[in-house]
């Protein structure tokens, strides 16, 4: 990828940490950049408005170039909750109110792309890293279909520390290093251990990704926000459940 200046490791969010980490200002949108990451893969992400014909579509991501199926490309960038630190989000119980870029991950944490309470989101998470752009991929509309899905990632814990910045996500409060799991083993770094008669297992850095469905080629790109059916969708929202 691109050379530029490593910075410190991040630090997390909302603890008494001495110095919150803050990746130098670094535009998603440098073309020196941009142009230095699409010759290196062979594509890049932009941020553009939405081809989507509704008033409430914003901006979307772009893949300029081309990705193959199958091919991990983009990050979801946020603010990481832990089950047990979700109360702490703004609006909790009803988090999604007025919150509409919330990832929910298959451990039960929640990625949030828009708010860090308080923090500035677009300077820490999201311009260090090029591919950090998953928070604006759109649901598709009517006629189209995803093409692309989330996948849950974890960077194990001994992830080289130099490329721990590009690593766009921090913990809203900082895990235990080993915590009594009981719901299977869904976290990284499972000892063969036993404490108090239940598995210890050591957190990991947990992360989201896309991975495509299809070949993609210069276009806008989409996935399933899979909502609720028992409450009620926006009006642009159209069901695939069977994808």
């Amino acid at each position: 990828m691109y050379q530029m200046a490593i910075p410190s490791a991040p630090q997390i969010l909302g603890t008494s940490s001495p110095q919150t980490y803050v990746p130098p200002p670094v535009p998603s949108e440098d073309e020196n950049i941009m142009n230095a990451v699409k010759e290196r893969l062979g594509f890049v992400l932009r941020k553009r408005k939405s081809t989507i014909d509704h008033p409430e579509a914003g901006f979307g991501c772009f893949v300029d170039g081309s990705v193959k199926r199958g091919q991990f490309f983009c990050f979801y960038p946020g603010i990481v909750y832990l089950p047990g630190h979700i109360k702490h989000m703004k609006g909790y119980p009803n988090i999604d109110n007025e919150n509409a870029n919330l990832l929910s991950r298959y451990d039960h944490s929640i990625i949030d792309a828009k708010d860090g309470g308080g923090v500035d989101k677009d300077d820490i998470l999201e311009h260090t890293n090029p591919l950090a752009l998953g928070h604006y991929i759109n649901h598709p509309p009517m006629g189209s279909l995803p093409s692309v899905m989330p996948y849950y990632f974890n960077f194990p814990l001994d992830f080289p520390t130099e490329f721990l910045p590009y690593i766009p996500n921090v913990y809203h409060r900082s895990p235990p290093s080993w915590v009594r799991y009981l719901e299977g083993d869904i976290l990284v770094r499972r000892y063969a251990f036993v404490c108090c008669c239940v598995t210890c297992v050591y957190l990991s850095y947990l992360s989201a990704v896309f991975i495509a469905l299809r070949d993609i080629k210069d276009e806008e790109i989409f996935f399933n926000y899979r909502y609720n059916p028992k409450l009620n969708p926006p009006s642009w929202y159209v069901s695939y459940y069977s994808t």
